[in-house]
């Protein structure tokens, strides 16, 4: 069987099929005299699903990562969100129809309305929204969730759709591998598979009904495969390898405290993407050599109204601390008017993946977006941190952003407040008008990072996440690779540092081409840390120019692929791929 790979890895177990009972929502008129009552349920639902959530995250014997604490906290948080619950309830007493039959009509009204929104923070909302209602409605319905939190033995979970509950809930001892009918790579069980660094294979089709009268399954998360039953040669052979990769895991821990550095000591730095002070103290665990990108959106969706300058401020100096003197790389505020920030009062849009978002919304909220520079520029009394300016698509918007910056810094001189001064201030590079004018850009900025994951969707015209065109979604594409080499020579040129912080970054087999192109620094999810390190430190340049320059005379990029993959082989390297 083949589908999406949703998290790298090997793995080798029995099926476990998560059977659920079906979801049956009946559709009925409510009695006027009954209304109170149909509320009183759906409420009662809410209730108990609070307080088992609550439970959950305040069970001192559950170890939740941060990302598994941030899903459930949004999870939480929907529990008390006006447009699924109030809603629901004002479908219950004005078409007075049973609390189960309105939600699951409120929650396909609110997935329609923002499933034309392209736009991955939505989709990830949408998720969030089903999986919370789904749980709503097993408890309206008595129906029993899947118990996946007694697991006797090594398992690959098979399932229509894993929720990130499920999996967040589920015992990791036994979880070797998962294998869905749906998913997508950016989806929040996908995120959490890779950070438990659980291989997954997604978008398996009758992965349920394939593996009923299977006995053993071998599911490789690198190549999107899944095998049945495999003959006892190959079963052997498959344990071997991945008990050479356990042993090669545990000795990642060593890179923890080196630099990133090719064979021949070519220096690269080897970061981490974080969205919190605690993200921070895990990513220098993990042998982060900083952050090269803090994702600040996250604050600002948190409240109904902006986080406070003494809000940024502490939360800024804080991840700063927990690095030390590593960089911190700050990106101002990246939201878009699909992403319902209520106090923002942003107007619908037909498109608003190329409408008004990130420094668009900036400029125009100026006041808005100066709070943040003085808490930034505050912050930089504290640690070595950097501005970084989303979706800059011309040089006027750079120096309008800088305006606003400048005066930030006067007002801070006024009153007394110390700041770095000499703060550097760089820009993504995520539209190709960007990267194709990058030269123009480096004589302007400090640094550059470039942002692949909207880069390659705005090149290739191409949405990730959409199954029907997800294989046009092409991170070895010529042409997008051509764009993140001129952005680099450009940055070279002006002697302006370039780094990387999307998911191509922590793409292993990528990691030589980046090295041939002469980036300064990725930055990556805090456990590819070690594993970029690794692959790193076994490539030496000379090496890496060669397979660049061959790479680049590729027509597709299959063809890259591929060629990559032979070059890796050919070294011996190719089971990195697998970690």
């Amino acid at each position: 069987m083949k589908g999406i790979c949703a998290s790298p890895g090997l793995a080798a177990a029995k099926p476990f099929l998560v059977k659920e009972q079906e979801l049956r929502i009946r559709r009925s008129r409510v009695p006027k005299d009954a209304i109170e009552a149909e509320k009183k349920k759906f409420y009662s639902a809410v209730e108990r699903l609070r307080q088992k959530m609550n439970d959950f995250l305040s069970d001192p014997e559950r170890e939740l990562s941060e990302d598994e604490r941030k899903i459930m906290g949004v999870h939480v948080s929907l529990l008390d969100d006006p447009s699924l619950i109030d809603e629901t309830v004002s479908i219950i007493e004005n078409e007075r129809f049973n609390c189960a039959y309105a939600l699951s009509q409120n929650v396909d009204a609110i997935a329609l309305e923002l499933g034309e929104v392209d736009d991955e923070y939505i989709r990830e909302r949408i998720m969030d929204i089903k999986d919370v209602s789904t749980s709503l409605l097993k408890r309206i319905l008595d129906v029993e969730p899947a118990d996946l939190t007694r697991l006797e033995e090594d398992v690959i979970l098979i399932a229509r759709d894993l929720e990130p509950s499920q999996l967040i809930s589920a015992d990791k001892r036994f979880l070797r591998g998962i294998v869905c009918e749906q998913g997508g790579v950016t989806s929040h069980t996908a995120i959490l598979a890779r950070n438990l660094g659980v291989p997954a294979v997604f978008g398996v089709r009758d992965a349920m009904k394939s593996c009923r009268n299977v006995s053993m399954l071998v599911v490789n998360g690198t190549m999107g495969t899944v095998d049945c039953n495999p003959e006892p040669e190959e079963l052997d052979k498959v344990r071997r390898r991945i008990e050479s990769l356990r042993e090669l895991r545990q000795d990642l821990g060593r890179y923890a405290t080196v630099e990133g550095r090719s064979l021949d000591g070519r220096r690269m730095e080897v970061c981490a993407n974080i969205g919190s002070a605690k993200d921070a103290a895990q990513a220098v665990k993990n042998g982060a050599e900083g952050a090269g990108l803090f994702r600040t959106e996250f604050m600002f969706m948190q409240e109904d109204v902006p986080p406070s300058e003494e809000i940024q401020f502490e939360t800024y100096k804080a991840a700063a601390e927990a690095l030390g003197t590593r960089p911190l790389i700050i990106r101002t505020l990246d939201a878009g008017g699909d992403k319902e920030i209520e106090y923002l009062h942003l107007n619908k849009e037909n498109n608003p993946f190329l409408g008004y978002r990130a420094i668009r919304i900036c400029l125009k909220n100026k006041d808005l977006f100066k709070t943040q520079l003085r808490a930034i520029l505050r912050a930089s009394a504290y640690g070595n941190i950097r501005i970084m300016y989303p979706m800059i698509s011309s040089i006027e918007e750079l120096h309008a952003a800088n305006r606003v910056l400048k005066r930030a810094k006067a007002e801070l001189r006024r009153e007394g407040v110390p700041f770095d001064r000499e703060i550097k201030v760089g820009i993504m590079v995520e539209i190709p008008t960007t990267a194709v004018c990058a030269d123009i850009f480096a004589r302007e900025v400090d640094f550059f990072s470039i942002g692949t994951n909207d880069l390659i969707q705005y090149t290739l015209a191409v949405d990730r996440t959409n199954q029907t065109v997800s294989a046009l979604y092409d991170e070895y594409n010529p042409g997008v690779l051509r764009l993140i080499y001129h952005t680099i020579q450009s940055g070279a040129r002006e002697g302006k540092p370039v780094g990387m912080c999307g998911e191509m970054g922590g793409n292993l087999l990528l990691t030589p081409l980046l090295l041939g192109m002469g980036i300064d620094e990725v930055s990556v999810s805090p456990v590819a840390v070690p594993k970029v390190k690794k692959m790193l430190s076994a490539i030496d340049s000379s090496t890496a120019q060669r397979m660049l320059h061959r790479a680049m005379c590729c027509d597709t990029g299959s063809e890259m692929k591929a060629f990559l993959t032979e070059e890796l082989t050919k070294m011996k390297l190719d089971h990195l791929l697998l970690l």
